[in-house]
């Protein structure tokens, strides 16, 4: 009857197993393809995102070019000989400027106040250009800066070499008692093939990848595997246009956005689909888009073919963790309970060495407390008494100043035992008005037979109008305080110590420096980078906890300040702390 019942349940054992072995399959067939799903989302997404950041610099390089060639043209028209329209200063700044921009400034000329050429020089000039000037000036509003016209070039592609923009600013009379008007305008013509090649042609994070250009008009200006299209706009489609394309929803959404944007369009029939960035940007008026195209299967044939091997590598996984448990399952069941024993008598002495581990927690708690108490108790008799002796004493004299300044390091005393007591917690911060010369001037004090045993000579430099930071004054005292015995520490004897603090202010606010020199003995090159480093010191002995700077960096990192230490061996060291005045 027993043998029975153990065959049995090994019968059914195994059909567990083999459900369960159908079932891991299925489950990790599932997160195989969810995994390789997302993996292609994200190389897709980080993709499109690096040429984002890409085009976005690329951008700022053409914007760059641009304001630099406007403001070339307002500080040339400031010239008389430029608003008299001269052929002759024509040639000089022809001259000059192809030195500075050889390719991308093509001509240099002066039109009328209606955009008729008057003079030009430099390359030919050609015949649409002055419409195209025309143009611009009638569409101008007339408190632009600058006027620049839409991207053009001869309109038979056999002809059309290179594709140009005009720029232009007005020249305005001299006449300083009447209101002044245009005269004329003085203007380049650009060469925005040359700007293509040096800024567009290079957008490429793969081999496949290419970028376009087009206008807010709709008008392909640039592409590098259809120049026969060029001045073609979307908003202007013939039917021969979707033998090719079986929709321009995609580049009608492009033409009409405001904010660069990526994501996954079908563009050409029969052919894989793209992931495409397009970034718009103005120019003055006149909008450009920067539109960036790879085939989809491109960006992810490395991680299909990663993935191939991740799916076999599966399968055997699979296979291994089959046979696995085909293995267990023939195992001895008592093996297997004295496992599960063993494993409970593992975690039963987790458990006994977790409550130790909290009981010495709890000692060390009352430790603490005991510690705080005895330590407050005197503090606070200290304080009476000194209370007492205040009372009663005359108020002449500096032992008046003592009394009080040890009232008050009482004081400190009881709020140190306070938050012992509250070992928990944080300390709290406590931030108020700090006068930053008071502040020093109490740490130098409160050091002073420190120094003057040495002997060291202490020098102050504080600029006149020092504003009161806001901060915790406690925390300052015990910052200033603690850098102050590291420079009394490292002056042997006959040194100086220099402090110094003044006001700067820069674009994010502003700001109080302090700084603390000395001549001592200086910090190691090797120990530079180690002296923040919670109980590393190098004083001998047992003479420094190694905590003293690591609390410094803390207290100033609240603050949302910095510290910086630059020291030579044998010279001396600096500190330089720099607190925001607010924050």
């Amino acid at each position: 009857m027993l043998q029975k019942f153990r065959n049995s349940r090994l019968a059914s054992n195994k059909y567990w197993l083999i459900a369960s072995t159908i079932l891991l399959g299925v489950v990790l067939a599932f997160l195989v393809v969810d995994i390789y799903n997302k993996t292609l989302d994200a190389e897709k997404a980080n993709h499109q995102k690096r040429q984002l950041e890409m085009v976005k610099t690329t951008v700022q390089g053409i914007d760059y070019v641009i304001k630099n060639l406007v403001n070339d043209l307002k500080f040339l028209r400031s010239y008389p000989d430029v608003k008299k329209m001269q052929p002759s200063t024509l040639s000089f700044l022809s001259f000059y400027l192809r030195r500075q921009v050889p390719v991308i400034v093509q001509t240099i000329y002066f039109t009328n106040p209606k955009g008729m050429l008057k003079n030009a020089v430099g390359d030919e000039f050609p015949h649409w250009a002055e419409q195209d000037i025309v143009g611009a000036i009638q569409h101008a509003n007339p408190k632009d800066e600058f006027i620049i016209s839409a991207v053009n070039g001869e309109a038979d592609t056999n002809k059309r070499k290179n594709l140009f923009f005009q720029m232009l600013v007005p020249i305005h009379t001299d006449n300083k008692t009447a209101p002044q008007s245009i005269i004329g305008y003085l203007g380049y013509q650009i060469n925005f093939s040359s700007l293509i090649d040096q800024f567009i042609k290079p957008l490429k994070l793969t081999k496949d990848d290419f970028a376009w250009v087009i206008d807010g008009d709709g008008r392909l200006i640039y592409h590098p595997m259809h120049k026969e299209m060029i001045f073609h706009s979307t908003k202007n489609t013939r039917d021969e246009c979707f033998e090719c394309h079986s929709s321009f929803e995609s580049h009608r959404r492009i033409i009409a956005s405001t904010k660069p944007e990526y994501g996954e369009f079908e563009v050409i029939k029969n052919a894989p689909a793209n992931l495409l960035i397009y970034y718009p940007f103005l120019v003055q008026s006149v909008k450009w888009i920067i539109v960036i195209s790879t085939p989809v299967p491109k960006v992810t044939e490395g991680l299909r073919e990663k993935f191939k091997v991740f799916f076999v590598l599966g399968f055997i996984i699979l296979g291994v963790l089959t046979a696995f448990g085909v293995l267990l399952y023939r195992v001895n069941a008592r093996v297997i309970r004295a496992e599960e024993a063993k494993r409970s008598l593992e975690q039963i002495q987790e458990y006994r060495e977790q409550l130790n581990q909290s009981t010495r927690l709890a000692s060390i708690g009352e430790l603490v407390d005991t510690v705080a108490h005895e330590i407050n108790t005197p503090a606070g008799i200290i304080s009476a008494h000194i209370d007492a002796l205040l009372l009663g004493w005359d108020k002449r004299g500096d032992i008046t100043k003592t009394l009080e300044l040890i009232k008050k390091q009482t004081k400190r005393i009881s709020e140190y035992t306070n938050g012992l007591l509250n070992y928990s917690r944080r300390m709290a911060f406590k931030p108020e008005p700090v006068d930053l010369r008071d502040l020093l001037d109490e740490c130098i004090f409160l050091l002073s037979h420190r120094h003057k045993l040495k002997p060291i000579y202490i020098k102050k430099e504080y600029e006149q109008d020092l504003p009161k930071i806001f901060g915790d004054i406690h925390q300052l005292e015990q910052v200033c305080l603690n850098l102050l015995n590291n420079s009394i520490d490292a002056i042997e004897s006959n040194g100086t110590i220099t402090i110094r603090a003044e006001k700067n202010a820069s674009e994010s606010g502003e700001y109080a420096h302090i700084s603390i020199e000395d001549t001592g003995n200086g910090i190691d090159d090797e120990n530079i980078d180690k002296i923040f480093t919670p109980f590393f010191s190098t004083k001998p002995g047992h003479q420094g906890t190694g905590l003293g700077l690591s609390i410094v960096k803390a207290i100033i990192n609240r603050h949302h300040g910095s510290i910086t230490i630059r020291s030579q061996k044998g010279k001396g060291t600096v500190v330089l702390l720099v607190i925001p005045v607010q924050h």
